[in-house]
């Protein structure tokens, strides 16, 4: 009898040490797939020319997920609140792919010693915010 309950107790050990490797690998693989399979962009330079009272926005756009993304709009923010927003019609990244994106005729009115960020919307969703050099 007790070398019958030696084996059971492997026999469990066994088992649950595979369940719980398998729940361990599904997690991770779930995690990694699922973060990175929607997508996600970063900036990775922003910035605005300043032609008078005219000015461009300039963006580095790179994707950096694991399927195409779709760039819907992109947003100035300064002291909290959108000054200019601008749809993209258009622009898909493919995986790991860069772009450009250019917003021309620029006419908000843009505190030059306050901060100015770039958000993205792209998918559905917002990018963090970027800030932007002026």
């Amino acid at each position: 009898m007790k070398a019958v309950s030696g084996l059971v107790a492997t026999a469990l050990l066994l088992a649950l040490t595979i369940a719980g490797g398998v729940l361990l690998y599904n997690y991770v693989y779930g995690y990694l797939a699922g973060g990175g399979s929607s997508g996600g962009v970063e900036a990775v330079y922003v910035a605005l020319y300043d032609y008078g009272s005219v000015k461009e926005l300039y963006a580095e756009v790179l994707n950096t997920g694991l399927k195409t993304v779709r760039v819907e709009k992109v947003v100035l923010i300064q002291n909290g609140k959108p000054i200019n927003e601008t749809n993209i019609s258009g622009v898909s990244i493919p995986a790991g792919g860069k772009v450009a994106i250019v917003v021309s005729n620029i006419t908000a009115n843009i505190n030059a010693s306050q901060p100015l960020y770039l958000r993205i919307y792209y998918d559905g969703q917002p990018s963090k915010l970027f800030e932007v050099f002026k």
